[in-house]
């Protein structure tokens, strides 16, 4: 709140101080909004990969439906709507919901890293640990890792009389589409802060473009991490301020950040309207709900 806070009293200062602050043209508002539509594609192609079941078409209907939910207080409702959606295509519910959290830890590692970027210009020395931490962590994308971890969660004294965890080892994806869905995390972040760029004036050299992207990135990270605060608002302007303010200004920064917003929030609407338009057609898309009520099996 303090963040919501301080980026709102920036951006009354901005505008005083600029007297005008420079919108967007109609030509970046468009290639910003395909940029997002691809982000959020590339990330539910990286949620069928994690899935290991059904098609990447019958998947990304409920994936895009489900980016509208996380713009509602919580941060919760991303992930429920996800997880039921393919329970519907008859996944199994415990399995789902783990390789939901399997992508946020694959794209969250992948977002740490790309922020790296940003250390082309100067930034403050806290950004460091954005990109040593994602170093750290990268041992934890091995396979069996992570079945030794939930290995460890199933023997855990206050977890042992959970049925439902007894299976947990055995929902690890494979090794190769844990590393897809990583590679495919960076992607989301690069195309994401390219969609942010293209809005901001005065990046004119590609250091500074790298800068620009890599400073999205931590704020993305930042915002994710800020769990109440849906889709990171104002956490994320507040790092982007501090990243970027200095250099481009407060008021450019600011403005890209909003429009951007609105711009991916067009980009998933439209998105989603036309993926579940394209399904009603689909004869596979009238047997889902008989394969969610059957119990069908995980990938």
């Amino acid at each position: 709140m303090l963040a919501v806070a301080a980026v709102g009293v920036a951006l009354v200062r901005a505008i005083r101080e600029a007297g005008e602050v420079p919108l967007p043209a109609p030509k970046q508002l468009a290639a910003s909004a395909v940029l997002a539509a691809v982000a959020v594609t590339i990330a539910g192609v990286a949620w069928a990969v994690l899935l290991a079941g059904p098609a990447v078409n019958r998947v990304l209907p409920g994936f895009l439906l489900a980016q509208l939910a996380k713009y509602l207080p919580g941060s919760v409702w991303q992930g429920v709507s996800q997880v039921l959606y393919a329970e519907s295509l008859g996944l199994s519910r415990s399995r789902t919901s783990l390789r939901f959290l399997l992508q946020l830890w694959t794209q969250l590692i992948a977002a740490a890293l790309v922020s790296g970027l940003a250390l082309v210009a100067s930034t403050p020395w806290w950004l460091l640990l954005l990109p040593a931490g994602a170093l750290a962590l990268l041992p934890t994308l091995h396979r069996g890792v992570l079945v030794q971890v939930s290995a460890g969660l199933v023997t855990c004294q206050l977890l042992r009389r959970s049925r439902r965890l007894a299976g947990l080892p055995g929902a690890i994806p494979e090794q190769r589409p844990l590393l897809v869905a990583w590679l495919l995390g960076g992607l989301t972040i690069l195309a994401a802060g390219l969609s942010y760029v293209i809005l901001l004036p005065g990046v004119d050299s590609s250091a500074q473009l790298a800068a620009a992207v890599g400073a999205f990135a931590a704020a993305w990270v930042v915002g994710f991490l800020v769990v109440p605060l849906p889709a990171g608002v104002g956490i994320r302007e507040f790092v982007l301020v501090a990243l970027l303010g200095s250099t481009v200004g407060t008021a450019p920064v600011l403005t890209a950040a909003v429009a951007h917003r609105a711009v991916t929030l067009v980009a998933e609407a439209a998105l989603a309207l036309l993926t579940v338009g394209s399904r009603r057609g689909d004869p596979d898309a009238r047997t889902d709900g008989q394969a969610g009520e059957t119990g069908g099996v995980d990938g």
